[in-house]
């Protein structure tokens, strides 16, 4: 029986080599024993002789030996003897291609593909291969991603999520924050996808490695499909500032949208501007961004000033 082959199976030799094996032996052991039982017949001095086990290991020793050759025997069994020994080669050799050719094709295929259950780890040129194909699998979009690791895309719907990066000082978490914010941004940039991007820097290292000018983005936030919502630059850096550019932002986004979007989203943004703290963390973030737009709905109303907000 034939069978056609995936590029991921193939069929084992080893179970029909064992077979062929246990079949020529045993081939051999019956020849051996019906050899031993028929009677051998000797010449000596032109007269038949009884040919005895000590007759037959002389002939077979001379036979063997180059010391020793059978010519000098006085009895002529060797011949008888060769025949036999070529006889029970013939036989074996025959047992074993039958069995061989009866089992190999009975053998089926079998799937070299790693086949477990439950966790296991990969590593190098397999992980990545295997993470991209998983992931990939899983998404509908096919556009360019961010990679989480070279060859390891990022889908847009996994881009909610918890990251945490730990490593000894210089050990590079900074770079792999900066690799991740780099395609981040060209996203962000894609007038087509419908992204948006919030970056708190809280120490100023993210910022200062950014792939932007001085003048350009340290913070940004999306306010609608696929737009920059602000892009606050580096030179914001007092209350002052931060009251003027979120004062110009309310304007900007007055006759455009939602108020109330507009100051849920601009209002919390002068607040960490006019609060310095470098070890501010997502519970003060959150915190804040909640005060900031309770504040803005408050009995201040659409005429209260960047800094009564923020008071």
């Amino acid at each position: 029986m034939k069978y056609h082959l995936e590029s991921y199976e193939h069929i084992s030799i080893w179970p029909a080599a064992w077979h062929a094996l246990i079949l020529a032996l045993s081939t051999g052991a019956i020849l051996v024993g019906l050899f031993i039982c028929i009677p051998m017949s000797g010449w000596a001095n032109d007269q038949p002789i009884m040919v005895t086990a000590p007759m037959i290991l002389a002939a077979i020793h001379s036979f063997l030996s180059v010391d020793a050759p059978y010519a000098t025997l006085d009895y002529d069994i060797v011949d008888q003897i060769d025949f036999r020994l070529m006889a029970i080669g013939v036989g074996m050799t025959l047992a074993a291609g039958f069995g061989y050719a009866v089992k190999h094709p009975t053998i089926y295929p079998s799937d070299r593909r790693v086949h477990y259950s439950g966790r296991m780890m990969f590593i190098g040129k397999a992980a990545r291969t295997g993470a991209a194909g998983d992931i990939l699998s899983k998404v509908r979009g096919k556009g360019p991603m961010p990679q989480l690791a070279p060859g390891v895309p990022w889908p847009r719907a996994w881009q909610v999520l918890n990251l945490l990066v730990t490593g000894a000082i210089g050990s590079g978490k900074t770079r792999i924050l900066l690799g991740l914010l780099e395609g981040l941004i060209d996203q962000a940039k894609a007038k087509t996808k419908d992204f948006g991007l919030l970056v708190y820097d809280t120490t100023g290292e993210i910022l200062e490695g950014l792939p932007v000018d001085d003048k350009e983005i340290a913070v940004i936030s999306a306010t609608r499909r696929s737009e920059y919502g602000w892009a606050m630059s580096r030179d914001i850096q007092t209350v002052s500032d931060c009251e003027s550019v979120a004062t110009q932002r309310a304007r900007s986004i007055k006759d455009r949208g939602s108020g109330k979007k507009g100051r849920q989203h601009s209002t919390p943004v002068p607040w960490f501007c006019a609060t310095p703290n470098t070890s501010i963390g997502p519970p003060p973030n959150f915190t804040t961004c909640c005060c900031a737009i309770r504040w803005c709905s408050s009995e201040h109303g659409k005429s209260a000033t960047p800094r009564q907000r923020c008071s």
